[in-house]
């Protein structure tokens, strides 16, 4: 792993989903978004998808939206709730919400392995 000077870290350390979704339902979904760094963040998108496997596609995945998280203290975190409908007609099955931080923004990151959390769900 490269350590970059002057970078940032930031990472979704969880994601809460309720674990059987009903197509058709709005369903609260939950991400922790945690600076690693001791600096003051940057203002950062998160994304959340609906994937079939634990790899992200977005060009096959369903995305529930974005929110956008304001910057964040040293070492700090903020929970960030997103409501999420299951499209009517979905693919039941095992599936996994994905949240995905900076996807696409243009900053250095010390790690980016920590920018995908997933939750396995099961939709009926």
């Amino acid at each position: 792993m490269e350590y970059l000077l002057g970078a940032t870290d930031l990472g979704i350390s969880k994601v809460v989903a309720r674990q059987r979704m009903t197509t058709g339902k709005t369903y609260k979904i939950k991400a922790r978004v945690q600076n690693h760094e001791s600096c003051f963040s940057k203002e950062v998108e998160v994304s959340f998808y609906l994937s079939r496997n634990k790899t992200l596609n977005k060009d096959k995945d369903h995305m529930f939206g974005t929110s956008v998280v304001p910057g964040i203290k040293g070492r700090g975190s903020k929970l960030i709730i997103l409501k999420a409908k299951i499209p009517t007609g979905f693919k039941t099955g095992v599936h996994y919400v994905i949240a995905e931080i900076g996807a696409g923004e243009s900053f250095m990151e010390i790690n980016t392995e920590n920018n995908k959390r997933l939750k396995r769900v099961l939709v009926k």
